[in-house]
Formats: C-alpha cells, structure tokens, sequence
C-alpha cells in the first residue's frame, strides 16, 4: 500500500523489523555511528556492482521496533502509527529524498512524509495520520554513503 501510494505500485523493497541490537551493527558499520537508530534504507540503485541491475527492487528498509515503540511511549503515540512513519520515511529514502543536507530538504521530507501517510491512509483501514502523532526528527539517514564507492553490501538479515 504504501509503495502504490507513493507513485511505484510495481516496485519491491524488503522491510526488515528488528531491535536496537540489530540495528546497531549496521548504523556503525554504514553510517559510522555506533549506536541503535529507529531507520536505516539501504537502496539498491547505488553502488558500483548494481546500479544498472536493480529494476523495480527498490531496496531494504530496516526498522528497529525497540526505539519506535520508545517513540511512540515519549509522543504518546499509537506504535502503528510510529512505525508506519518509519516506514515510509525509509521507503522515502529509498526513493531518492534526502534530509541531511539542509534544513529545506528536512522540511521537504517531512512535507513529502505526510503527503505519503496521507494517501497510504486511504488503504490502510484505521491509519489516521495527525502531525502531532509523528517524530519530529527522524534519526535515520540514507545508510550507502559510506559504501558507495564499494558496492551494494550483504542485505541486511
């Protein structure tokens, strides 16, 4: 649902659900940050070994479930909703937006994060998207900077 809402409906990506433990390793070993993270998307069109073979797999979003349920306990937010965000705050990554490089992409990410939950909320019965509900900073960036000049890495398992 959210792959139709966001414009790819024949498009694939892998989610991977997991705890800090597992997320841990990953944000160290690909971002250089040796700490757990709530989101990390790892797209499959970059890379030396398969920009050019991708086709419509978009790529692995991997969510830690420990820190969004910490985030939706801190927001006094319902856990679905915490995730559903991480969700498509990873799918956006996969996609090509960035919000690290300045703070008019962090407020076209957010822009383009409601505008996702808003049209996945039309499929998905009792997904009520409400700013107030979401993180204000998501912690995750896009986890192939520091690869990009190897190639595309072992999945995330």
């Amino acid at each position: 649902m959210f792959l139709n809402a966001s414009g790819c409906p024949d498009a694939e990506l892998s989610v991977v659900w997991t705890d800090d433990a597992g997320i841990r390793p990953l944000n160290r070993r690909w971002l250089g940050r040796d700490r757990a993270t709530d989101v990390l998307s790892f797209p499959m069109g970059e890379g030396a070994d398969f920009a050019n073979t991708a086709g419509d797999l978009l790529g692995d979003v991997v969510v830690s479930l420990e820190t969004a349920l910490r985030i939706a306990r801190r927001r006094r937010a319902s856990p679905d909703r915490i995730v559903a965000h991480l969700l498509a705050h990873g799918l956006l990554h996969l996609l090509g937006h960035d919000h690290v490089a300045s703070a008019r992409r962090r407020v076209m990410m957010r822009a383009a994060e409601r505008s996702l939950l808003r049209r996945a909320a039309r499929e998905i019965p009792g997904l009520r998207v409400r700013a107030a509900a979401l993180p204000a900073r998501v912690s995750s960036t896009r986890a192939t900077r520091s690869r990009r000049a190897t190639s595309r890495g072992p999945a995330p398992s």
